[in-house]
């Protein structure tokens, strides 16, 4: 028999633990992986997050695109005052523009039918004598000119029956009718209008350092930032997903005692990164889920339903970045969001063997995701600030590497030197975090006192 497979025994806390055992035995981690993923979709509350995240993923574009056309619709029905409930219309012109009845589109007053709802006119009365004349269903409209700008107001009577949002719109639509007599009176055409509606766009190059990275073919800094920040949230997301369920599966069975008897039969190399691997295939399947039911929601919508997407946002959660730079950005930028979700991974369940009772999974989750934090907060502060200095360093430590390397790289922020670099380092990150758990899982699983903290991680290397 092998030497490294001949243990020696010895007691430790009522448990026996093999003190020659190869610690970085995998064997009966297929078996630890198919249970994990097994009683994974086995408990409710993983079905339930499961199905209300592809819920969320599945609502997220008709919830986009239906506030975008109410808020469409309500700017369109400006113009819709047939409905007002309104009597009368008095208009009081105040100003020397002189508001004519013909700048004033009468029919918008009359329903389908073409019946007149209300009546419009231009008063001659004071401002006093209108508003003290308004009845329940009267609307004045007074125009005037006050610190060198126009001025249009709505008023309704005391125990008006017009509604708040009926005198706006009516109010509103007086205002354009006024905007349009002043340049029809002076001499402004149509054309003339529509070239001074389209205003001057200010792009994101009236820096030097933009200028020269747009003109060298480089990202800009305001493109460079979306990307950054779309890229972390998926770094954070499989990270927080997964996080609280690693280690509130290893505390669970620490506390039930069922690791005892699964250290019988299988390492504790074996047993973490079964888990580990199995909560990575239950993301990967959630995230896969969600996208996929995102594009059947999305065709149902605009290739079956046809609706009309012109002015109106159809965003949601943004996957074009993984297709921006073409199939060498795709693998890197997956790569990457598995290399984050593992070394996170280990990381948590390392912190939950450490817990000894409930009030410690928070502590150990807080841990991690501060880690997570720290690099996702740091790739938006790198996208804002976009300077090479700090997006070199960005680039090679972790964990600001972890959520946006892919990112600096393709937008041409480092050179690919420095992009194997950095990959080189989070290898090696993990290999050490491996190393470190295989030394100490198993001492803290069996422990009763630790707290989920990095210094007892490290004590446990001396066990």
């Amino acid at each position: 028999m092998p030497k490294q497979e001949r243990l020696v025994s010895k007691q430790v806390s009522n448990n026996t633990v093999n003190t020659r055992e190869n610690i970085y035995d995998t064997t009966g981690m297929g078996k630890v992986y198919k249970f994990t993923l097994k009683q994974t979709f086995k408990n409710k509350s993983y079905i339930f997050s499961f199905i209300l995240f592809v819920i969320i993923m599945c609502c997220l574009k008709p919830i986009n695109y239906f506030t975008s056309k109410g808020g469409q619709a309500s700017v369109e029905s400006v113009n819709n005052v047939s409905n007002t409930g309104a009597e009368h219309v008095y208009v009081l012109d105040k100003t020397d523009i002189g508001l004519d009845l013909m700048y004033i589109n009468t029919m918008a007053f009359r329903t389908e039918s073409g019946e007149s709802t209300t009546t419009v006119s231009i008063s001659d009365k004071s401002e006093e004598e209108l508003v003290k004349s308004l009845t329940p269903k009267d609307i004045a409209v007074i125009i005037t000119f006050e610190d060198n700008a126009y001025k249009v107001k709505g008023v309704i009577s005391e125990g008006s029956e017009i509604a708040v949002s009926d005198l706006d719109n009516v109010t509103d639509f007086i205002k354009q009718s006024f905007a349009d007599t002043r340049t029809v009176k002076a001499g402004v055409t149509e054309d003339d209008l529509n070239i001074l509606q389209k205003g001057i766009s200010i792009n994101s190059t009236e820096t030097q350092e933009s200028f020269e990275a747009k003109n060298s073919g480089s990202v800009p800094q305001s493109t460079f930032m979306m990307f950054l920040i779309t890229f972390s949230v998926f770094g954070f997301l499989a990270t927080s997903m997964s996080t609280s369920y690693i280690i509130a599966s290893v505390t669970e069975e620490k506390q039930s005692k069922l690791v005892e008897s699964l250290l019988v039969t299988v390492r504790p190399m074996a047993l973490l990164l079964g888990k580990v691997l199995a909560m990575m295939t239950y993301v990967l399947l959630l995230l896969l889920t969600g996208i996929i039911a995102s594009f059947i929601v999305d065709f149902i919508m605009f290739d079956i339903m046809k609706l009309e997407t012109e002015g109106i946002s159809t965003g949601g959660i943004n996957f074009q970045v993984f297709t921006e730079f073409g199939i060498p950005g795709a693998i890197s930028m997956v790569f990457t969001v598995v290399l984050t979700y593992l070394i996170c991974s280990i990381l948590s369940g390392m912190l939950g063997s450490a817990c000894s009772k409930p009030e410690d999974v928070q502590s150990a989750t807080g841990t991690v995701m501060m880690f997570a934090m720290v690099g996702y907060m740091g790739a938006v502060m790198v996208g804002g600030i976009d300077n090479p200095t700090l997006n070199l360093v960005a680039a090679l430590v972790p964990p600001l590497s972890m959520y946006s390397l892919p990112i600096i790289y393709f937008c041409e922020r480092v050179d690919l030197v420095f992009f194997i670099l950095s990959y080189v380092i989070q290898i090696v990150l993990l290999l050490l975090m491996v190393r470190l758990m295989a030394k100490t899982y198993r001492n803290l699983l069996l422990a009763d006192s630790s707290t989920p903290k990095l210094k007892t991680i490290f004590k446990a290397t001396k066990g």
